[in-house]
């Protein structure tokens, strides 16, 4: 199975689970692992499974990366992310 890994842009960090909210995926669980957060989100469309993502939290000073699996929801919440610019773009 594949990832997305993409840079976060880092004052947008604290925003994205407001911004999943609003898109309709509410976070019903977090869980703190030594890596990051691994947040769980209510999936609309299949309500017996969750929707996940995670928040790297790499070394003092590195970026941190959002991670989630290769799907076409995915797809569609990456693009809404990309598109309230929480991502940082490599040029």
């Amino acid at each position: 199975m594949g990832l997305y890994r993409i840079p976060i842009h880092p004052e947008k960090v604290e925003s994205i689970p407001g911004l999943m909210e609003s898109m309709g995926f509410p976070i019903i669980r977090t869980e703190i692992q030594d890596n990051g957060v691994h947040y769980f989100c209510v999936n609309p469309k299949r309500t017996r499974k969750n929707w996940s993502f995670w928040i790297s939290l790499e070394s003092d000073g590195a970026p941190r990366f959002f991670m989630c699996g290769l799907s076409r929801l995915s797809r569609q919440i990456v693009g809404s992310l990309t598109f309230e610019g929480v991502f940082e773009r490599s040029d």
